[in-house]
């Protein structure tokens, strides 16, 4: 149960990472980090967008699950509350990052939407 909770605590770090960096503009569109997806891969500028959109709510999944694995790691549980916290902690980075994926979404399309609008004479 360590071992998972040491995982899980590092996932969150990634996941903060993962967003920041091309939130920051450090990181351009890639293959491997970062939200890829629909309008968000198609300019520099969406993906900077749609990444800044998605950090407070990527945050809130990455300290989530920061605190579980802590909670794990030191919280002497048994089996059946490890599982329990997982679920719970599961539930929570899925709600965070599907918030996360719409906000990125929403915010790559309205920046598509200047480019387009900054293209047309």
């Amino acid at each position: 149960m360590i071992v998972a909770g040491i995982v899980w605590a590092l996932a969150g770090i990634l996941v903060i990472v993962a967003t920041e960096m091309p939130a920051r503009g450090r990181l351009g569109i890639n293959g491997m980090v970062g939200m890829r997806f629909g309008p968000l891969l198609m300019s520099d500028r969406a993906w900077v967008a749609g990444h800044r959109a998605a950090v407070q709510s990527s945050w809130a999944a990455g300290i989530s699950m920061m605190i579980l694995g802590l909670v794990i790691v030191f919280g002497s549980l048994t089996d059946e509350q490890g599982a329990l916290a997982f679920g719970i902690g599961f539930a929570v980075l899925v709600i965070c990052l599907v918030i996360a994926s719409r906000r990125a979404y929403v915010a790559a399309s309205a920046e598509l939407g200047l480019e387009q609008d900054e293209m047309d004479p």
